[in-house]
């Protein structure tokens, strides 16, 4: 037996988690599960550190109707909760980053803060549900600092070491009627360092970082892009003071370049 699953009142593909390490032969070497709050299809990241250890980041969701904490047992045997206590009425999301040690310890766990101010032309359903965040991509540099990238459609707020906050406000979301499944919401990526402290971001309007890598120093992203007109004009999209050059209103791939600060560098967008 790896994990426990736990009893939840969730449709949409909604699962717990479960995270196994093994040793280069596929045997078992440790392995951690979730009990409460459920782990959003899909949005699971993981990012191997020097030390064998490993950075997890993923979009949990508290079940409506559930009194517990959301809790994670990792590979030592130990339960770890998290302090979120959701509104009986409804189903809230969070950004989760979990660093595991080599012997499948927890060390650490911060919570990103997502706004849950219903929307005024959601549905009923909708209301309830402010699915605020999508995480769909995290990678670790040479120093351990780790670098995530999603979309954000509600306020996203990150902690530093000092205590203090930021907070990222999307631009992209009139007339959103709360259904994460339009084009809505604008990109994000954020770097934290070794013990989760956010560190900084950069941000755009319209759609999704997917995926990153570094190399050389340097990140590399990819995602898409949704051009947007207001008053029938083609509305300029930038990214790091750079001008995408968007030729439409149509959904674009975008690819780009930043340094480790998130200074972006070169970023284009291809027009569909």
């Amino acid at each position: 037996v790896i994990g426990h699953g736990t009893t939840n009142t969730t449709t949409s593909g909604n699962q717990n988690l479960v995270l196994i390490k093994t040793d280069g032969n596929g045997n078992r070497l440790w392995s951690a599960y979730s009990t409460i709050g459920d782990l959003y299809s899909g949005g699971g990241w993981l990012a191997a550190t020097s030390d064998g250890g490993v950075m997890m980041v993923v979009k949990f969701r508290h079940s409506n109707g559930r009194s517990e904490k959301p809790a994670i047992v990792d590979g030592t045997g130990k339960t770890t909760e998290f302090d979120w206590t959701a509104d009986p009425n409804g189903r809230f999301y969070r950004m989760v980053m979990v660093r595991f040690s080599k012997d499948g310890a927890i060390e650490w766990t911060r919570m990103t803060d997502v706004a849950t101010t219903p929307q005024g032309k959601a549905s009923t359903y909708s209301k309830l549900t402010p699915d605020g965040i999508d995480v769909y991509t995290a990678k670790v540099d040479g120093n351990q600092n780790l670098y995530v990238g999603g979309r954000f459609r509600m306020p996203i707020t990150f902690q530093k070491a000092d205590g203090s906050k930021v907070t990222l406000t999307p631009c992209n979301t009139k007339d959103w009627t709360g259904d994460p499944q339009t084009q809505n919401g604008d990109l994000f990526i954020a770097k934290f360092d070794a013990n989760g402290n956010y560190l900084s971001s950069d941000s755009a309007s319209y759609t999704a970082i997917k995926n990153v890598r570094i190399a050389n120093d340097k990140l590399y992203f990819e995602g898409y892009f949704q051009g947007r007109k207001i008053n029938g004009a083609l509305n300029p999209a930038k990214l790091g003071g750079i001008d995408l050059g968007l030729k439409n209103a149509n959904t674009a791939l975008l690819v780009g370049v930043a340094d480790l600060d998130l200074n972006v560098l070169n970023a284009k967008a291809f027009a569909s």
